[in-house]
């Protein structure tokens, strides 16, 4: 199965290479990121690679700008929830977690952005109205995102639980010094993760 999987990540548009992930490496990819987050200036969580990287198969993919934009945003502003219920619209469920979405990503191709929210620049908004209390902890979020065109074809490839995600620039330096992608700023790498079926 993992023949096909890199025969139909190679065909995509706008791929410009795909490599398997080892264990070493998934490790040093786990390690990378959490001192990326540690060294941040801002409170950020990588939720996506801690996800990612406990599947059974893990790739990456280095794109160019012609390669499909995300479903939905890949970084929010949160507030997690350990009980309580979230307003239809505002809440983020990644596996068994709930979060309150206090801000998010405005993806170029959607430019809708609800009348109460607050931009911060150009490709960010914040709702402050939906933050609980002061007190309570939040932080930047980049969760796993849907991976459609495996998604699409999971029966057929044996595959389930199909996630992917944007490394931080460190672990991105860390993927192509490794994997012998090119450092070009053009280019930028994800990575994919699922489970076998």
């Amino acid at each position: 199965m993992a023949e096909q999987v890199e025969k139909l990540l190679e065909s995509l548009k706008g791929i410009i290479g795909v490599k398997a992930v080892s264990e070493e490496c998934r490790e040093t990819i786990g390690k990378t990121e959490a001192r990326s987050e540690h060294g941040s200036f801002l409170p950020i969580y990588n939720l996506g690679i801690r996800t990612i990287l406990k599947k059974d198969e893990v790739w990456v993919i280095l794109k160019d700008g012609t390669f499909r934009p995300p479903p939905r945003p890949t970084v929010y502003l949160v507030e997690e929830l350990l009980t309580g219920e979230v307003p239809a619209g505002q809440d983020l469920r990644v596996e068994d977690k709930i979060f309150r979405i206090l801000g998010e990503e405005v993806l170029p191709h959607n430019k809708n952005v609800p009348a109460n929210a607050r931009r911060i620049g150009e490709g960010f908004v914040f709702f402050p109205e939906r933050r609980s209390n002061p007190k309570t902890p939040s932080y930047f979020l980049i969760p796993p995102i849907e991976f459609q065109e495996l998604e699409e074809r999971r029966e057929q490839l044996h595959i389930r639980n199909v996630w992917s995600v944007s490394p931080s620039a460190l672990t991105d330096q860390y993927i192509r010094n490794t994997l012998g992608f090119p450092h070009d700023d053009a280019y930028a790498t994800i990575l994919i993760g699922y489970d076998r079926t």
